[in-house]
């Protein structure tokens, strides 16, 4: 090692440097040979009043890089160190994240890339992740296909201890495709290695005898009687707007957030018309709500209403017109059925209080059955097939691609007019035709 002293900020001129005189402090530079990069290791240090004090100091430098104990080389370690043992952590931490936590992290990814969600695809995609996670209470990595496989065949049997039901076909398979998403972005983001998902199938449906014996069963609804008493007690005894809506969703099996989301520019009262082209979204809460597209593409659709509907309607937006005149916290939206008193004036009446007033507008009337405002739809379909409209243009009006349950209820209507047409039919050739005579006039002769 090499070693220079001398005093940097000498101010005596020329050879008088050798004597100072300038009172000029000394320090050192030594060579300590090369850094790992090839460059040369040089220390530099000053402030000495002595040359022997400088020297010592250099030495003990010496010292301490033989020994490698010089200070910045310590700090330099156990930064270094510090270094590794956070990465070893976050390694750590990405082979052990938990389902729940990949499950989130994707969740936020998925909902704000690529191309824009329809409010409900967001909202069954979180569903479907609360589902999972359920399922999973565990490091993600430690998933296996087989365990994956096995929790598919208990959540459709309904023997899952989570979950303790029975999950549709068709419930499953977006579950089962949300599943796959979440597992390809651990895979991605080097989460996982492999797809515990992949390959794996959903337990199809099957009928067994029972069931098929079951088919008929249908859900409950309101027979026109039933609905009459229902609504004159919702006139009677309702909330404000209970008669409005109830009588709205009986007479056009719109769905209850599509009522929600009616707002003035759908409503064509010229020609008694509305366009069902929103829904609403809410968590029971309501000042916070999203508008979103229909449930289906099918769903978006042109509906003739009734005219005594269309004057209900009119009416409701002219209230609105006066209160927005009296109170600035109307929220002027235009929704129709957008609520005329209370705190949240004009802001639409979330479906969990709507279903809490059909219950009580139930229990006053006496009508001995559990029913919801969807309730309605299987209401509006039974009158319709009891007036004679085909099951194609019900489906049509719902907005219904296909819909098993109203197949069932338009079915279970029109029984019994097939039965009378059966009667019927068998009474005509009871009328035309003997029978006995018939048949022995076919019999050959006997000579």
């Amino acid at each position: 090692m090499k070693g220079h002293y001398y005093k940097p900020h000498c101010k005596c001129p020329g050879l008088q440097k050798k004597k100072c005189k300038c009172g000029a402090k000394w320090a050192f530079l030594l060579d300590l040979g090369k850094k790992p990069d090839g460059s040369r290791n040089q220390k530099k240090r000053g402030g000495f009043d002595t040359k022997d004090d400088a020297e010592a100091a250099a030495a003990i430098m010496m010292e301490q890089h033989k020994t490698n104990t010089l200070p910045e080389d310590v700090a330099r370690r156990e930064a270094e160190e510090q270094r590794k043992l956070e990465e070893e952590k976050k390694e750590e931490q990405r082979l052990n994240i938990s389902f729940e936590d990949l499950a989130e992290q994707w969740y936020e990814v998925y909902k704000s890339t690529g191309k824009r969600k329809r409010v409900n695809t967001l909202k069954n995609r979180r569903n479907d992740k609360v589902r999972l996670v359920a399922c999973f209470d565990k490091p993600a990595r430690e998933i296996t296909h087989d365990e994956y496989q096995d929790t598919l065949i208990q959540l459709k049997d309904g023997s899952h201890e989570k979950h303790k039901r029975k999950f549709t076909t068709n419930t499953l398979s977006n579950t089962h495709v949300t599943a796959k998403m979440i597992f390809e972005f651990g895979i991605k983001h080097k989460f996982l290695e492999e797809n515990p998902a992949k390959g794996a199938h959903v337990p199809k449906d099957y009928q067994t005898v029972e069931e098929i014996e079951s088919w008929e069963d249908i859900p409950d609804f309101l027979e026109r009687d039933e609905l009459l008493i229902f609504l004159d007690t919702a006139y009677l005894h309702g909330n404000p707007l209970d008669y409005e809506i109830f009588t709205t969703l009986a007479y056009t099996g719109i769905r209850i957030g599509e009522l929600e989301a009616l707002q003035e520019p759908a409503f064509n009262p010229a020609l008694n018309k509305i366009k069902i082209i929103k829904n609403y979204i809410n968590y029971n809460n309501y000042t916070k709500f999203e508008l979103g597209p229909p449930k289906t593409t099918s769903s978006i659709r042109e509906l003739d209403i009734d005219p005594e509907i269309t004057t209900m309607m009119l009416g409701l937006i002219e209230q609105h017109k006066v209160i927005k005149s009296t109170n600035s916290s109307h929220l002027d939206q235009g929704f129709i059925f957008g609520q005329k008193v209370g705190r949240y004036i004009g802001y639409p009446i979330p479906e969990g209080i709507i279903n809490q007033r059909m219950k009580r507008i139930l229990r006053i009337s006496g009508l001995d059955k559990d029913l919801s405002p969807h309730s309605m739809r299987h209401t509006f379909t039974s009158l319709m097939a009891e007036a004679g409209v085909s099951l194609e243009q019900v489906m049509e009006m719902l907005g219904h691609a296909g819909d098993e349950m109203t197949r069932r209820v338009y079915l279970h209507t029109t029984k019994t007019k097939k039965k009378d047409a059966v009667e019927k039919y068998s009474n005509l050739l009871q009328n035309t035709i003997n029978r006995e005579q018939n048949v022995t006039q076919l019999l050959p002769k006997l000579v």
